[in-house]
C-alpha cells in the first residue's frame, strides 16, 4: 500500500516524465515560448518557493497559462478576502518535516518525512487585494552585462573565454571553466546563461558542494547535467536571464528512464540545483 509521501513522489515524477515525453522542460518556466511566468513562484507572503516546488509550480503555470507568480492555499486566499473560483484545480506542493523514533538499540533517530498541501495561483482567485496580485507578465528585472560580469567575478571561478572554441565545459581536474568567446554568442545574453550552467557544475567540486569527484570515471554525467540545467534555470530566473537548455538534449532519454525507475530522483536533483544556485548567488552578492 502506498503512503501519502510515496504517492506524491510518484504523481509529481510522472507529471515531469509526461512533460519530457512531449518535448517540454518543466523547469524552463516558459522561456522558450512565452507561455508562462519568468519569475520564481512565490508564496502569498512574497517569499520564493525552493527546490522541486519551483519546478512543480512552473510546470503548472505553463500548463494553465498563469501569468501570476503568487500562490495561495484555499484558507490563505479566504483570509485575505479572496475566493477560489468554483471548479478550479489545485496544485500539489511539498515540504519536509522530521519525526523522532527509537530504534532497536534504544537510540533516538530522526527520520525526514515529506508532506504535501494544495495551492492555487492568484489567477484562479477572485477579489484578492491588489498587493497580492502580480501585474500580468511580471518578471524579475534583467541586469545588464556589466553588472553580470561584476557579479560573476565575485564568484572566484577560473574562467577561460577562448576564441574558436565551440563547446563550454567544466574541467574537474584543473578546476577551470572553458567557454567560447562571448563574441560567438547571439544574443550576448546566451553567453551568460551558458556560463551559469558551467558555474553550477563548478559548485559541485569536492572543495565546494561535493557532488563531483576528481575521478571522472565516478562521475554521473546525466544526473549532474540535470542538476546543472535546473540550477541554471533557478539562477537565471533570479538574474533576469534566459537560460540555455539545448545542450543537454542528449540526456533527456536517460532522464526519463531514470525518473520512471526512481520517483525521488527529481526531488534530489532539484534540491542539489537549489543549493548550487544559492551558493553562486550568495557569492555574487
Amino acid at each position: 500500500m502506498k503512503t501519502q509521501s510515496s504517492a506524491a513522489y510518484a504523481e509529481i515524477t510522472m507529471q515531469i516524465v509526461e512533460a519530457l515525453e512531449k518535448g517540454d522542460r518543466p523547469w524552463s518556466a516558459g522561456w522558450t515560448d512565452d507561455s508562462g511566468p519568468k519569475s520564481l513562484p512565490r508564496r502569498w507572503s512574497g517569499e520564493s518557493y525552493q527546490g522541486v516546488n519551483v519546478v512543480i509550480l512552473w510546470m503548472a503555470a505553463i500548463e494553465n497559462g498563469f501569468a501570476s507568480s503568487r500562490w495561495f492555499t484555499y484558507r490563505q486566499a479566504k483570509n485575505l478576502g479572496g475566493f477560489v473560483r468554483r471548479g478550479e484545480k489545485s496544485t500539489r506542493v511539498v515540504y519536509y518535516t522530521t519525526r523522532t523514533r527509537t530504534d532497536d538499540d534504544g537510540e533516538e533517530v530522526e527520520r525526514r518525512i515529506m508532506k504535501n498541501f494544495r495551492v492555487f495561483n492568484a489567477d484562479q482567485i477572485d477579489d484578492l487585494p491588489a498587493e497580492y496580485r502580480d501585474a500580468e507578465g511580471e518578471s524579475f528585472e534583467s541586469v545588464d552585462s556589466s553588472d553580470v560580469d561584476k557579479m560573476i567575478s565575485r564568484v572566484g571561478a577560473s574562467i577561460s573565454e577562448r576564441k574558436g572554441e565551440r563547446d563550454a565545459y567544466y574541467l574537474v581536474s584543473a578546476d577551470r571553466i572553458v567557454v567560447p568567446h562571448r563574441e560567438s554568442f547571439s544574443p550576448e545574453e546566451r553567453f551568460y546563461s551558458v556560463l551559469l550552467h558551467e558555474l553550477i557544475h563548478w559548485t559541485g567540486s569536492q572543495s565546494r558542494l561535493g557532488r563531483i569527484s576528481r575521478n571522472d570515471s565516478d562521475r554521473d554525467y546525466a544526473y549532474e547535467e540535470l542538476v546543472a540545467e535546473v540550477g541554471a534555470c533557478f539562477a537565471c530566473a533570479r538574474l533576469g536571464l534566459t537560460p540555455d537548455i539545448e545542450n543537454s538534449a542528449a540526456y533527456i532519454g536517460d532522464w526519463m528512464a531514470r525518473l520512471k525507475s526512481d520517483s525521488r530522483l527529481i526531488f534530489k536533483a532539484a534540491a542539489a540545483a537549489q543549493q548550487a544556485a544559492d551558493y553562486l548567488l550568495e557569492r555574487m552578492a
